[in-house]
């Protein structure tokens, strides 16, 4: 039986074991340069004061993705969904993820994916985080040389609204960017 994949509310314990998966070269290189590299046990405390502490704004909820085999959970991941600032936007939903190296090419971001889309279009989410405002709109967006991120995407309902040029710096590259939505 393969384990189920589950996005879940932060621990200590996976903050512990946070710097152990996410400091690998080969996550960084598809995510923003927010995402510190070398990702250091400093950088996962930091983390755990940003979730803990809710010291985010415009609204936002991060999870961790993990596999679940019994009662054990296995961080993998982590995940989030954040509403624009814009008071005008409040409808919009931006998510972002990522997997540990080890955990690619198993399913699991498509799987912990579609739970983000459903927690982000839920009335839950509009009530607990975004102020009341259902998110009608929910958009990700990825490096154009990201194709398997991109695959991820479509899997889960999103569909190509446009590639944006020339929009992302990486790795001293000037890269387009792809901007995928789902609308409610």
């Amino acid at each position: 039986m393969s384990p189920e994949v589950r996005i879940s509310k932060w621990t200590p314990e996976f903050i512990e074991t946070l710097p152990s998966i996410a400091s690998n070269k080969n996550i960084w290189n598809n995510l923003c340069d927010v995402f510190p590299h070398p990702y250091t046990a400093q950088d996962a405390k930091e983390w755990w004061e940003i979730v803990c502490k809710k010291k985010h704004s415009p609204p936002a909820e991060h999870f961790a993705i993990c596999v679940a085999q019994g009662d054990t959970l296995t961080l993998i991941g982590g995940c989030s969904v954040s509403t624009e600032g814009n008071p005008n936007q409040r409808h919009v939903g931006t998510i972002g993820y990522w997997l540990g190296e080890p955990f690619w090419g198993k399913g699991y971001g498509t799987k912990a994916v579609k739970l983000l889309v459903e927690r982000s279009l839920s009335k839950e989410f509009a009530s607990e985080i975004n102020e009341g405002h259902q998110i009608l709109r929910l958009q990700a967006c990825v490096f154009e040389y990201n194709k398997i991120s991109a695959r991820v995407l479509e899997k889960c309902g999103f569909t190509l609204e446009s590639v944006q040029k020339n929009v992302w710096i990486k790795n001293g590259k000037v890269i387009n960017g792809l901007l995928y939505v789902i609308h409610k």
